[in-house]
């Protein structure tokens, strides 16, 4: 993203409100005040490029996942059941997706930092099965995100009485690296040797950059109030994060040459596209709760994506369906 019952933005992630994470946790809160209808009419529509949506939406029986072609067509429901199931991420071959979800098998959550089952299905809406914790006496996770080579997940759980921290995972769920790094959201780099992760170590929530290993961790931002990771630019060069009156902010991994994306709503960072644009969503006040868009990294260009208009997290795929 992400905290506890709030809808966080992730990686390719995003915000709107009403899910379980973290204390406050790796995915961003709403904006504190939504925009006007009025603001709908200052962003054009845009379509998405050619792919695949992935995204998730509440419903009678709770939330659930939806998969459709990024113009709307062949819209499916993915997963099913009563629950709640958010945080969406394709695969990198764009196969799978690998979500979190109140279903399955996990310890109690006493610290309430939002550990629940980590699930992978397949993008058909087959071969669903928990991933984490492969044990059902172990804490669940959170802000679950795939490294580039598909074999391997990075996400937040707890393993003992140090509290939470950032593993790497097989896709059997077992722990083959606790990176110690008190935090969540994580994003690997384009080329997987770097994680981008969130933590309040230092005080409010900020953006994080380690090495794959866990080591190397340095801060990237340092804003007054909270801000939240994101993503990762296409060419690995550059950082995305930040919502609300902080405002999203872009920056190179080591924090330097930030700017601030200037946007007509107060929007939340929740990832960078392919074609090196910037998803991002807002709140809105009588419509739709959540809406989505895509702006340049300059600030020009910004749209709102009405696709997918009350959507609740979000993650895209280049590859067709």
């Amino acid at each position: 993203m992400r905290p506890a019952s709030s809808w966080w933005p992730a990686a390719l992630l995003a915000v709107a409100g009403l899910i379980a994470g973290c204390t406050n946790g790796a995915t961003a809160p709403p904006p504190s005040a939504g925009p006007t209808t009025s603001t709908l009419a200052t962003l054009a529509p845009l379509r998405a490029p050619a792919g695949r949506l992935v995204y998730s939406l509440r419903d009678a029986k709770g939330v659930h996942l939806w998969v459709a072609d990024s113009d709307g067509r062949n819209r499916r429901q993915l997963t099913k059941g009563r629950g709640t199931d958010f945080d969406p991420h394709f695969s990198p071959d764009g196969r799978q997706v690998l979500f979190r979800t109140s279903r399955g098998r996990y310890a109690k959550d006493y610290e309430q930092t939002g550990t629940e089952g980590i699930f992978v299905i397949n993008a058909d809406g087959s071969g669903e099965r928990q991933l984490f914790p492969p044990a059902a006496g172990m804490r669940g996770g959170l802000f679950a995100n795939w490294a580039p080579d598909g074999r391997r997940v990075a996400l937040s759980t707890v393993l003992d009485a140090s509290g939470e921290t950032i593993v790497v995972v097989d896709l059997h769920g077992r722990i083959l690296r606790d990176l110690h790094s008190f935090g969540e959201c994580s994003a690997f780099s384009p080329d997987g040797r770097r994680i981008l992760f969130c933590s309040h170590r230092t005080g409010p929530w900020q953006a994080w950059v380690m090495r794959a290993d866990g080591s190397g961790q340095s801060q990237v931002s340092r804003g007054p109030g909270d801000t939240y990771s994101a993503a990762w630019s296409p060419d690995g060069t550059q950082v995305v994060y930040g919502s609300g009156t902080a405002g999203i902010r872009v920056a190179r991994p080591d924090g330097s040459g930030e700017h601030r994306v200037p946007l007509p709503v107060p929007g939340a960072a929740a990832g960078w596209w392919p074609d090196g644009r910037i998803l991002f969503s807002w709140e809105d006040n009588k419509l739709p709760p959540t809406h989505w868009g895509l702006v340049r990294p300059d600030g020009s260009g910004a749209g709102r994506l009405p696709v997918l208009d009350a959507a609740g997290e979000v993650d895209f795929h280049p590859a067709p369906g």
